[in-house]
C-alpha cells in the first residue's frame, strides 16, 4: 500500500494535463514525461493514451476493494468520467455504436465520419469492471464495440490478426 500510494502521489502531482494557464485540463495523465527542450522534467506531450488511464483506474478500484480504501473508488470515479466523456465517441447516426478512441477526440477523430482506433488499447475485462462502479455509463457497450472492431480488423489483415492502428469509417462501420 505504501509504494502504490507513493506511486499515485508521483503521478497525480507530476502527469496532470495542464491547460496553458496551469489549469487542470482533466483528471487524466498525459502519456509521456520526460525532459523538455530547455532541459526541464514534466509532461512532454499533454495528449493522454486511454489504455493507460483504463490501466490505473483498473489499479485503483481493484486497491480500494484490496486495503479497503474508499478514496481510491472515488478517484476511480472521477477518471472514469474524464475518460467518458474524452476518450470515447458514438457516430451521430441513429443505432451507432460507442468506440473508445486511444487518446483525446482532437487527436484521433480527423472527421465527422472518421476516427482511428488502436485495437490494442481496447480492454473488455476493464470494461465490465468500471460498469461495477459507475452506473451512469453504458460501458458494457465498449465490451460489444471492441470485440467487433478486433473481428473486424484482423478481417483486413493478411495474417488475421487485428491491427495496431486503423481507421473506422462509422457510417459503415
Amino acid at each position: 500500500p505504501k509504494t502504490f500510494d507513493l506511486t499515485l502521489d508521483w503521478a497525480e502531482d507530476n502527469l496532470r494535463r495542464l491547460s496553458s494557464t496551469g489549469e487542470p485540463l482533466d483528471q487524466l495523465w498525459a502519456w509521456k514525461w520526460g525532459t523538455d527542450q530547455d532541459g526541464n522534467w514534466g509532461p512532454i506531450d499533454n495528449n493522454f493514451a486511454s489504455d493507460a488511464d483504463i490501466d490505473a483506474i483498473t489499479a485503483l478500484i481493484l486497491a480500494s476493494r484490496r486495503w479497503n480504501r474508499p478514496e481510491y473508488l472515488e478517484l476511480a470515479r472521477v477518471k472514469l468520467e474524464d475518460l467518458w466523456k474524452f476518450s470515447t465517441i458514438t457516430a451521430a447516426t441513429p443505432g451507432s455504436k460507442r468506440y473508445l478512441l486511444p487518446g483525446p477526440a482532437e487527436a484521433f477523430v480527423p472527421s465527422a465520419s472518421t476516427v482511428y482506433l488502436n485495437p490494442s488499447y481496447l480492454a473488455p475485462y476493464a470494461f465490465r469492471l468500471f460498469a461495477q462502479v459507475d452506473p451512469d455509463h453504458d460501458w458494457l457497450s465498449l465490451v460489444e464495440s471492441s470485440y467487433q472492431v478486433l473481428e473486424k480488423s484482423s478481417q483486413v489483415s493478411a495474417v488475421g490478426l487485428p491491427s495496431d492502428w486503423i481507421v473506422l469509417d462509422l457510417p459503415t462501420g
